[in-house]
């Protein structure tokens, strides 16, 4: 079974749509959704809310990762509806080697830490994008590691950075000795793209230059066998409801 987690603002209409119909799906145990926005979201079975008093942008995939009871974790943007078969697929995949990330968006890095934004890569990537990924729990403090070493600024002020998917790939390539593996999928037109309204399409080149300079640190800090931090398994305190984290 597997726990998805999604994080929104203000895309009450996608989230709704999406949580009516996956919710429905067997071989999801659970959705967990971080809402950074104000609007009350709809009751669905299996679907537990957080409700922010502060925003803290995609760190929010972690804080939801930390609170999942199951150790296959998928991560959704609130762009996508996703068909069950694709959860079916990439499940398959993680129980046949549990020490991978999955996906089915993959992206190649070249030797100056850049890429192609309209080009896909299947098998094994450098990188595997977050709109829709499959990964271990067992990642989360490692990641959360990952970041206080190697971003150069510090919440609150970037609580928006939005180079999750990096840091998780390049975890994933630390911990395990292994590339993230993006899978072909051929009825990928069966994704739904939904609406995009009141996100940010970030296709500038101070946020490329920026992206680049993340890939270039996390290949010096996060490369084959370099795990940079043996944490556990963030637990919940006995007798309490308070989630404990690794340090930030």
């Amino acid at each position: 079974m597997i726990s998805l987690l999604i994080n929104t603002i203000n895309r009450y209409e996608n989230l709704d749509k999406i949580l009516e119909t996956q919710s429905r799906y067997n071989i999801i145990d659970e959705i967990l959704v971080f809402n950074n926005g104000k609007q009350e979201i709809k009751s669905y079975n299996k679907v537990h809310v957080i409700q922010a008093t502060y925003d803290v942008g995609l760190r929010s995939r972690w804080i939801l990762g930390a609170l999942a009871k199951n150790d296959c974790l998928f991560v959704q943007d609130d762009d996508l509806l996703v068909p069950e078969s694709i959860f079916k697929m990439l499940h398959g995949h993680f129980l046949f080697d549990s020490s991978r990330l999955y996906g089915i968006f993959g992206r190649e890095i070249d030797f100056t830490h850049s890429y192609d934004v309209n080009k896909l890569i299947y098998g094994e990537v450098d990188l595997v994008l977050t709109r829709l990924a499959c990964f271990p729990k067992m990642l989360i403090p490692h990641i959360l590691e990952a970041e206080e070493r190697i971003i150069p600024h510090r919440y609150p002020e970037s609580k928006a950075f939005p180079h999750d998917d990096i840091l998780l790939s390049f975890s994933c390539l630390s911990v395990f000795n292994k590339k993230p593996i993006a899978q072909r999928y051929i009825g990928i037109d069966s994704v739904e793209n939904l609406s995009t309204e009141g996100g940010q399409l970030h296709t500038t080149k101070a946020f490329m230059d920026n992206r680049k300079d993340i890939i270039k640190k996390c290949r010096q800090v996060l490369n084959y066998g370099s795990t940079i931090h043996d944490f556990t398994i963030p637990t919940t305190a006995e007798g309490s409801d308070e989630v404990i984290l690794p340090p930030i």
